[in-house]
């Protein structure tokens, strides 16, 4: 599965990196190559949760917690995943695929999930 955004490859990398780093979608940009079109990423729906639960709140730990960002990220959940998302041109066209963090090509199931990710948050 792949997403096909119908953009040259500088407006592609823009807005797939612009999806990537959205702090509401739960990645987290480890790095990137616009040579290479790809990002590593990790993605944790629980650090979205997390963030979600102590958003509210107003504690003096939370706020502590949030400026240094302790338990803030998908390093700390249990359902972090790394992924490569690669980006390729395809002319008047670029097309956003997700692999493994070794390159190696996911279970569909999950890869559709991770791209339906990534387009939700596309501007």
């Amino acid at each position: 599965p792949y997403l096909l955004l119908h953009v040259d490859f500088a407006r592609g990398w823009a807005s797939v990196g612009s999806a990537l780093n959205n702090n509401s979608a739960g990645f987290r940009t480890d790095s990137s190559n616009r040579e290479q079109g790809q990002w590593q990423v990790t993605y944790s729906a629980t650090a979205i949760q997390a963030k979600e639960d102590t958003s509210d709140s107003d504690s003096l730990a939370n706020r502590f917690g949030r400026v240094f960002g302790i338990g803030d990220g998908p390093d700390d959940a249990a359902d972090a995943m790394s992924y490569r998302v690669q980006l390729k041109d395809d002319g008047d066209s670029v097309r956003v695929e997700v692999f493994a963090d070794d390159g190696k090509k996911l279970p569909r199931p999950e890869a559709e999930k991770v791209l339906r990710l990534i387009r939700t948050n596309l501007y």
